[in-house]
């Protein structure tokens, strides 16, 4: 039977003119921002064996205060870290916690505050939005010869 719907392989041959595009800036985001390859791979890989986080918890700005930490103190405090955090998420289930990547980062920038400083410091902040402007009421004088008006009447 012929009909709307997907090909006989389910959609899957890839075929459709759109394959591939449409990623999300996020999903950008998350390669560019892998914590794959970095000197605190195997310490995070303890992390993730030993409590309930995951790898997609760690968002561009927790990669960012994790090298920084590991710049301040190298392996040690990273190492320190993630015991400080393998305690603090101790009997934490994944469903108890809206948002763990707010939630990790909470717990990484208290772990060590002059360095999330320093960090924040280098970063800097973004510039102010202005998108609020004040336009100016366009000062026009008033006819004494207009027409009076009068609700629900049109006027020509």
């Amino acid at each position: 039977a012929s009909g709307k719907g997907k090909s006989k392989d389910g959609g899957k041959s890839g075929d459709g003119k759109a394959s591939g595009k449409g990623k999300s800036q996020e999903a950008q985001e998350e390669k560019v921002y892998s914590t794959d390859g970095r000197p605190y791979t195997a310490a995070l890989a303890e992390l993730y064996k030993n409590s309930a986080a995951a790898p997609r918890d760690f968002d561009p700005k927790a990669v960012q205060l994790l090298d920084a930490l590991y710049n301040a103190g190298g392996t040690e405090k990273i190492e320190a870290a993630v015991v400080d955090l393998t305690k603090k998420l101790e009997g934490v289930e994944r469903v108890k916690v809206l948002n763990w990547r707010n939630y990790l980062f909470a717990h990484l920038r208290a772990f060590d505050k002059e360095v999330y400083t320093a960090m924040k410091e280098e970063r800097g902040r973004p510039e102010r939005s202005r998108n609020k402007k004040v336009v100016p009421i366009a000062m026009t004088e008033m006819k004494a010869t207009a027409a009076e008006f009068i609700p629900g009447q049109f006027w020509a």
